[in-house]
C-alpha cells in the first residue's frame, strides 16, 4: 500500500486559508473535484448529480472543479466553460491549481467527490481523510479497500447515488462528523513508516 504524506495532516494556517478563499472567490461551502480531468474521473456524472440537487442548494454549495485538461473530455469542458458564467455560479472550474493552494482549497471544502470509474489506489481519498474532509467515493476497484468504511461509497455509474451522497453531506450533522473522525483514523493507518515496514 501507499502512505499519506504528513503535510496533509493538521489545519492549514489561517492566512493561507484566507488567501486561497479570496484568490478563488470561494463560498463558505462547496463540493470539490480535484485532479487532472480525464474520462475515468467520471466528471460528467458528477456534474449531472450536482445539477439534480435543488437549485438553491446548488448555488449555496457549488461544484468546484480544480484540475487541468488531461484530454478526452471535450463534452465536460464545454459544460465547465458554460458553468463559469451560468447557473448562478453553481459550477466552477478553477483549472490548474498550484501545489501550495491545494491543501487550503481541499480543507475548506464540504466534501471531496472522487467517484472515479477506476483507480489503482485512490490516494486523494486518504489525503482528504488526513485533511479532515469528508469523502464521496466509488464502491469499485481499489477505493473501498482504501476508504475502509470511512467514506460515503456510491456506484459511480448511478447519478442518483452521487446526488444522494451530496445531499447527505449538505445536511451535515452527526453522520458527517463521524465520517471525518473515521477518515482521520483511517489515514493514520497509512503512514510511510508503516508502508516501509510492511514492504520489508
Amino acid at each position: 500500500s501507499l502512505g499519506v504524506d504528513g503535510r496533509w495532516f493538521g489545519v492549514s494556517p489561517a492566512d493561507a486559508m484566507a488567501r486561497v478563499r479570496q484568490a478563488y472567490a470561494l463560498p463558505e461551502r462547496y463540493f470539490l473535484v480535484l485532479g487532472t480531468l480525464q474520462p475515468r474521473k467520471n466528471l460528467a456524472r458528477i456534474i449531472a448529480a450536482h445539477q439534480a440537487l435543488p437549485a438553491p442548494l446548488r448555488r449555496q454549495m457549488p461544484l468546484v472543479v480544480a484540475g487541468r485538461d488531461g484530454g478526452g473530455v471535450a463534452d465536460v469542458l464545454a459544460q465547465l466553460g458554460a458553468g463559469d458564467a451560468g447557473d448562478g455560479g453553481a459550477l466552477r472550474w478553477l483549472r490548474y491549481v498550484p501545489d501550495t493552494d491545494v491543501k487550503p482549497l481541499l480543507q475548506q471544502a464540504s466534501a471531496l467527490v472522487f467517484t472515479s470509474l477506476h483507480e489503482g489506489f485512490g490516494l486523494p481519498v486518504l489525503e482528504s481523510f488526513a485533511a479532515g474532509v469528508p469523502v464521496v467515493c466509488s464502491n469499485t476497484t481499489a477505493m473501498p479497500e482504501v476508504a475502509g468504511g470511512a467514506a460515503l461509497q456510491v456506484n459511480p455509474l448511478q447519478v442518483g447515488e452521487i446526488t444522494d451522497a451530496m445531499q447527505l453531506i449538505a445536511n451535515g450533522g452527526a453522520d458527517v462528523s463521524r465520517m471525518v473522525a473515521a477518515g482521520l483514523a483511517r489515514a493514520q493507518q497509512f503512514s510511510w513508516d508503516q508502508t516501509a515496514h510492511g514492504t520489508v
